[in-house]
């Protein structure tokens, strides 16, 4: 009788397991280079900024970043991106929107625009299928685009992540799809649905405006909640742990800010000579590529037999994209591990391995 019940059994799996769907043609799976994700981008709801909160005026035709994955360029100068944070206005459940400003009193009338590049591995996949593009997007007072239009495009190419400065110049073997959306002062969301080219091998993902006239006090518009998925339909935006989502975002950039005086920063030295030290700072995530640095000493200390010292003119090496390297020229007893200090002040060590 009990091996008659586990005949069923099996007969009852091997039916199941007969009754399972398969993929059909156009099917995009889960995981693979999609991570599991649905939004191909980035921070969409702009809940990240290592670099700074503070807005960046002057943005022209170099493609700027404040928020983490997201820059904004202008084919002239006059424009400016700024945080709009905690707002009673933003629509529910946002707390987070980017502003793309054209400076009041200015009075070019080239693009503006906020734009994310897609990794090659994350377009791929795509090709010949169709993408829908949300936004929730709103208008400022004296938003001065003709008809209140901002265009939302997808730009893609035919080479692999050739960054955002290509993209300007056009990258190999560019295609671009739009569609022009009236927006208002009242936050609206709007889906734009475009088809990836069967050759394409990267993209990104813009939102645009021309200005006319001259810029009055609040010629802008707000942008949050963007996503990029398959398919036709836009489903609701794709929460993640905020955990998960910056150590998505550290592949592109991350920064480390000087701890508290005494306070011990991640890394640490080993006195190669009495002058000299090497220095290891390990990256909490593998980069999308080897990062260039950008090094700010501020108080930043090596502790050296319990003294405090000031670093002593650091060379930073080529690094890899796992570890930071430099070296540094402080008096020490060789053989010594000497840790890596705050020293209360406003140093930075930042790693770039954006587009």
């Amino acid at each position: 009788m009990k091996f008659m019940r586990s005949i069923a059994a099996l007969l009852s799996l091997s039916l199941a397991l007969i009754a399972l769907p398969a993929l059909g043609a156009g099917t995009i799976p889960s995981g693979g280079p999609f991570d599991n994700w649905r939004n191909l981008l980035d921070n969409g709801a702009f809940n990240f900024a290592q670099r700074t909160t503070t807005s960046v005026t002057g943005v022209n035709t170099t493609p700027t970043y404040l928020w983490d994955r997201w820059a904004g360029y202008a084919n002239a100068g006059g424009a400016s991106l700024s945080l709009v944070n905690g707002t009673s206005s933003l629509p529910t459940p946002f707390t987070n929107a980017a502003r793309v400003q054209r400076a009041s009193s200015n009075s070019s009338t080239q693009l503006i625009c906020l734009v994310q590049e897609v990794a090659s591995n994350r377009v791929i996949p795509l090709r010949g299928q169709p993408v829908a593009i949300s936004a929730w997007m709103n208008a400022g007072a004296n938003f001065s685009a003709a008809s209140s239009i901002v265009s939302m495009r997808l730009v893609t190419g035919t080479a692999a992540d050739e960054g955002l400065a290509a993209l300007l110049s056009g990258w190999t073997g560019a295609a671009t799809s739009s569609f022009s959306q009236a927006i208002s002062s009242t936050w609206g969301r709007y889906v734009f649905t475009a088809p990836v080219p069967s050759d394409a091998s990267e993209a990104a993902v813009e939102l645009c405006y021309t200005p006319v006239g001259t810029a009055g006090t609040n010629d802008y518009f707000q942008a949050t909640g963007i996503q990029a998925e398959f398919g036709t339909v836009a489903s609701n935006f794709e929460w993640r742990s905020p955990a998960v989502e910056i150590l998505l975002l550290q592949q592109y950039f991350y920064r480390l800010n000087e701890a508290a005086n005494l306070v011990p920063m991640p890394g640490y030295c080993q006195a190669t000579g009495a002058t000299a030290g090497s220095c290891v700072i390990p990256l909490p995530v593998v980069m999308r590529t080897a990062p260039t640095i950008n090094f700010t000493a501020g108080s930043i200390k090596v502790n050296i037999a319990g003294t405090p010292t000031s670093l002593a003119t650091p060379t930073f090496s080529t690094p890899t994209t796992r570890t930071l390297f430099f070296t540094i020229q402080n008096t020490n007893t060789a053989g010594q591990l000497e840790l890596i200090q705050g020293g209360g002040g406003s140093g930075i060590i930042q790693a770039e391995a954006n587009f």
